[in-house]
């Protein structure tokens, strides 16, 4: 009998991911477990199947003013990166050669490492009408920013703090999307969250970035700024 997990992959219409990558489970979280052990200088990062983001629903309000238009074009992936379009999401991004790219049901998430990972994209689209305490005012991007920073400090009390060196805003894919920045603390070390959000054709996208904090800013001019850069809105595909 098909598992919920092949039910998923058969109905998507994007990249076909090599069945020899590590694929998270159906129904994973966004970020419901980030372990905050460093294991050979690496961040270990577990995902699990508790459905804090899932790929049921769609939010049904629409924003009150015409929500903007995407301006950038795919373009080819720069040299030592590879495309990635996720035609059931509305999204391309370009990610590096040699990361694995799993489902987030709905959303993607791409990693350097499945098991010991030092860094970490991943795009959601959270739905209102399957998460216990959506925002109140679901069609505004930084709302949904405080929502994925206020889970981190619901999962994480005494271990996680909100930063003011996090960008604020930032325009990907030709819309601005609102930011913030969090640290999950362990001892002397941590792993840094930067969020970005928005709200595009009345659907949220968050992206979360992720990496053990001293190695964050090496690892934006590495793989994030260009993977963020090359992010572009595409037309869904059922």
């Amino acid at each position: 009998m098909p598992s919920e997990y092949d039910k998923y992959s058969a109905s998507r219409d994007g990249t076909v991911i090599p069945p020899t990558r590590h694929l998270l489970t159906p129904r994973a979280t966004f970020i419901i477990a980030l372990a905050c052990t460093l294991i050979a200088s690496s961040l270990l990062f577990v995902l699990a199947d508790s459905g804090h983001i899932t790929a049921e629903g769609q939010i049904a309000t629409t924003p009150t003013a015409p929500p903007p238009t995407a301006t950038a074009s795919p373009t080819v992936a720069a040299l030592g990166f590879q495309l990635f379009n996720d035609r059931a999401d509305g999204f391309t991004i370009q990610y590096p050669d040699g990361w694995i790219a799993s489902p987030l049901n709905p959303g993607m998430q791409f990693a350097d490492d499945s098991n010991e990972t030092g860094y970490a994209m991943q795009v959601a689209l959270p739905s209102s009408t399957t998460l216990a305490n959506p925002p109140q005012d679901v069609t505004n991007s930084s709302a949904w920013v405080d929502y994925e920073l206020n889970y981190l400090e619901s999962k994480y009390p005494q271990n996680f703090v909100r930063l003011s060196t996090g960008e604020t805003s930032r325009v990907i894919g030709g819309v601005t999307w609102q930011g913030g920045a969090g640290l999950i603390t362990n001892n002397s070390s941590g792993i840094r969250v930067q969020v970005f959000a928005v709200v595009y054709h009345g659907q949220p996208y968050i992206i979360n970035l992720l990496s053990v904090s001293d190695r964050f800013s090496a690892g934006e001019i590495e793989f994030f700024n260009p993977m963020l850069n090359n992010f572009t809105f595409t037309p869904t595909t059922p």
